[in-house]
């Protein structure tokens, strides 16, 4: 049987509906219906959807990525199939929602306090609706802020949204509550809206590598304990330097916003979340120890997704794809793009401490360089396996490649 790799397309989606059962369909989204889930609606972009397989709490999972850059995919796969597995778990998915209040903040807080039993019991009662779903009001901090500008007092509404993620429902509520608030404090309220500040929302996922990553080391010629000193010590300028650590975090985002993207998330939210979870708290997104031989690797992010409502509603991809990779609900989706997230952390920071992140990247964008010569067919891998050859990734050597063929 040929290898994933080396299938057409139409055997790539054959193949995975003889394997899960589910067929494909459009993944494309009719323009009329997308006129009406943005404004001025012109047209639609596309980009590639690549297929990751790995192993996630003793399940093997397919995993969509849509991105345009090439070697995220390979590097994933790679990761995860050099790894003894990747093991999740979730916290559940409470958000948070602000309410800001200006004025006297001792005395905002005085009364708040003093209304604090029967605002949290209004609060449950506007959310009652979400306890079939296993969410609800879960409760209320509040905080005091001073600046330039004044005094200003934030209540942070606690809520459990379940398996939405929970934008739309949170905001609805604030504006509901607010006037409640309003009845009682002395006051002006500002600002009501769901923070995408997700630190309740939190997905953990470990992984580990042992005698695949010794056989993969030691078959390029390499000593392992060697490499695992310079992966550990790559690892550490991350955690050490700010420049690097923008570079590292964004490896980690190949894999967690490219799955965003395919499974229809809200990945601006998501990123935010993350690199305000990472550079405010100065909490580092992965870390990765050893133990004798063996490699551990552990992600720990923020991460507010959905399976229901919003986009998995109104764009037809994210339900094909999401039921294609057997999601079950919101924090089994959050373990997956965490996986991923870890998965390409490992792969591009295997690389730098080896052989350096662009030879196996430009061989992956020697195809890219062809197309874009204007090869076709057969014309494109006799190109790039010239280009791999001679090590020279130009668009000036794949013109003259091309005008030999030619």
């Amino acid at each position: 049987m040929k290898k994933f790799r080396d299938m057409s397309i139409q055997e790539r989606r054959e193949y995975l509906e003889r394997i899960t059962g589910i067929e494909f369909g459009d993944l494309e989204t009719d323009l009329e219906r997308l006129n009406s889930v943005i404004e001025n609606v012109v047209g639609r972009i596309t980009l590639p959807v690549g297929v990751v397989f790995g192993n996630i709490n003793g399940r093997d999972r397919i995993i969509f990525l849509s991105l345009e850059e090439p070697s995220v995919v390979a590097a994933a796969n790679k990761a995860f199939k050099l790894s003894d597995g990747f093991v999740g778990s979730y916290s559940g998915s409470v958000m948070i929602g602000n309410i800001y209040i200006r004025g006297n903040a001792r005395e905002i807080l005085d009364r708040l306090n003093h209304i604090r039993d029967d605002l949290e019991r209004e609060s449950r009662d506007r959310l009652r609706k979400l306890e079939k779903y296993g969410g609800g009001f879960q409760g209320i901090d509040i905080h005091t802020i001073s600046n330039t500008r004044g005094e200003f007092v934030r209540l942070d509404f606690r809520i459990n949204v379940g398996d939405a993620m929970g934008a739309n429902i949170i905001n609805s509520f604030l504006e509901d509550i607010s006037e409640y608030i309003k009845s009682k404090v002395d006051g002006k309220v500002l600002l009501r809206i769901l923070s995408n500040l997700s630190i309740h929302r939190r997905v953990t996922v470990t992984a580990k590598w042992s005698e695949r990553l010794r056989e993969e080391v030691e078959s390029r010629g390499m000593n392992y304990t060697e490499v695992l000193d310079d992966f550990l010590d790559v690892i550490s300028i991350a955690h050490s330097d700010i420049y690097r650590k923008t570079t590292y975090n964004k490896g980690i985002m190949n894999g967690i916003s490219s799955a965003a993207l395919a499974y229809g998330q809200d990945w601006r939210a998501i990123e935010a979340s993350i690199h305000t979870y990472s550079n405010y708290f100065q909490i580092p997104l992965t870390t990765f120890w050893r133990e004798g031989n063996i490699l551990y690797g552990k992600i720990d992010v923020p991460m507010a997704v959905g399976t229901v409502g919003g986009s998995v509603k109104s764009l037809s991809h994210p339900k094909v794809l999401m039921d294609i990779s057997g999601v079950k609900d919101s924090g089994d989706l959050g373990i997956i793009m965490a996986s991923v997230g870890l998965a390409n952390n490992f792969g591009a920071n295997f690389h730098l401490s080896t052989e350096g992140i662009q030879r196996g990247h430009m061989k992956l964008h020697a195809r890219n360089i062809a197309i874009s010569v204007g090869a076709q067919g057969e014309e494109i891998d006799r190109i790039v396996e010239e280009m791999i050859r001679a090590n020279r990734f130009s668009y000036e050597f794949a013109r003259e490649l091309l005008g030999k063929i030619r």
